[in-house]
């Protein structure tokens, strides 16, 4: 399973990466395409999933490395605008967002909202058979100090009193 986002949106594929990452093996975050992203298309075929996270100003690198995954049998689910990704015609299933907003910049909040509610069907889907890797995970950051359960053992931030009123 590969994950795929333009200039913004890859934050999104990113983030959903870290999610999958806990729930299965196999999981890849592409991140910037680079020359050496293009190189993985070599090993794809039809056993694949590429995720892609693609809105309106859609990026010719991202189209191009989708329509490559497809044209070696990989599955694509999309994610989008209503406008709709050229990806589209070439995805297995499409997920659309609202994303506009009375603003220079489209909001990516909606399509956060989506992808984070698809992973909470997904996981409601398999029964919690996914908790095993998750538990396991933890053990492992814990024993590199990775992640702190105990409060008491956080480092202590002291705030920054605020500068004199004059």
């Amino acid at each position: 399973m590969l994950l795929l986002g333009g200039r913004f949106s890859r934050s999104i594929a990113t983030m959903l990466a870290g999610y999958l990452i806990q729930l299965r093996h196999g999981v890849r975050d592409i991140g910037a395409l680079s020359p050496e992203a293009f190189d993985l298309l070599v090993d794809l075929d039809k056993r694949d999933l590429l995720i892609v996270f693609d809105y309106r100003r859609y990026q010719s690198d991202v189209i191009a490395f989708a329509t490559q995954a497809a044209s070696r049998g990989v599955r694509i689910l999309l994610f989008t605008d209503p406008w709709l990704s050229p990806i589209a015609d070439l995805a297995e299933v499409t997920m659309t967002a609202s994303i506009e907003v009375d603003s220079p910049y489209d909001t990516l909040a909606p399509a956060v909202a989506q992808m984070e509610a698809v992973v909470v069907h997904g996981m409601a889907a398999h029964g919690g058979v996914e908790r095993t890797r998750m538990e396991s995970i933890e053990r492992v950051r814990r024993a590199n100090s990775i992640t702190l359960d105990d409060p008491d053992s956080a480092p202590r931030v002291r705030a920054r009193s605020a500068p004199p009123k004059s």
